[in-house]
C-alpha cells in the first residue's frame, strides 16, 4: 500500500454537489446528465460532481459531461450490506476511479446479510479490504456516517477508526452534516 507523505501546503477547501442535489426545484428536477453537468458548472460555486455512476456502461457518458463543462468528478458513493455487497463494492471503487474520483463515500448498512447487526470486526476487517481494493485502483474509501448505517453510532467510528490506524492505515470518514442533529 502507498504511504502519504504530509504535505507542506495549505489544503484547499473543494465544493462539491451531489448529483442528487441538483435541481431547481424539488418538483422539477432535471434528469438528463448534460443538464445537470450545466446547472452545476453554470451555478459557479462547485469545484466538482459526486457521483458513482450505476454501471460501468455509464462511465464514457459521465466522463464526456465532465470535460465539455470542466467539472471533475472527484468524488462519489453507495451503500453496502455486508456478506451480500463486497463485490459491488471492489466494483464501484474500480468505477469510481475510471471517471475521476479521488474518494468514494462508503455507507454499510447497519444490519448484515445474515440479519445480525454488523460487529466492530466486521467493519474493520471490510474497511481493510476496500483500502486495499481502493489503493489499488487510485480512489479510496471513506466510510460516511450516515442514518441507518453502522456509523450511526460515533462511539463505534472512533473504536472502529482507532484500531485501524494502529495498524498504520489511515481511517477515513465522511461526515454527512445533514445527518448529525
Amino acid at each position: 500500500m502507498r504511504s502519504e507523505p504530509p504535505s507542506s501546503q495549505p489544503k484547499q477547501l473543494m465544493l462539491g454537489i451531489t448529483e442528487a442535489g441538483v435541481m431547481h426545484t424539488d418538483a422539477d428536477p432535471p434528469f438528463d446528465l448534460d443538464t445537470r453537468f450545466r446547472m452545476v458548472k453554470e451555478a459557479g460555486v462547485y469545484d466538482y460532481y459526486d457521483k458513482t455512476p450505476e454501471s460501468r456502461a455509464q462511465v464514457p457518458e459521465y466522463l464526456a459531461a465532465s470535460e465539455k463543462y470542466d467539472l471533475p468528478i472527484l468524488a462519489g458513493g453507495w451503500y453496502y450490506r455486508l456478506g451480500q455487497d463486497e463485490d459491488l463494492l471492489r466494483e464501484k471503487l474500480s468505477i469510481s476511479a475510471e471517471v475521476g474520483s479521488r474518494v468514494h463515500n462508503t455507507q454499510i448498512l447497519w444490519k448484515h446479510k445474515q440479519g445480525h447487526v454488523v460487529t466492530n470486526d466486521e467493519i474493520e476487517d471490510i474497511y481493510l479490504r476496500a483500502y486495499e481494493w481502493g489503493d489499488a485502483v487510485g480512489c479510496l474509501p471513506t466510510f460516511e456516517v450516515h442514518i441507518h448505517m453502522w456509523s450511526e453510532d460515533f462511539l463505534r467510528v472512533s473504536e472502529v477508526g482507532e484500531r485501524i490506524e494502529r495498524r498504520g492505515i489511515p481511517f477515513r470518514i465522511t461526515l454527512d452534516h445533514s445527518h448529525v442533529i
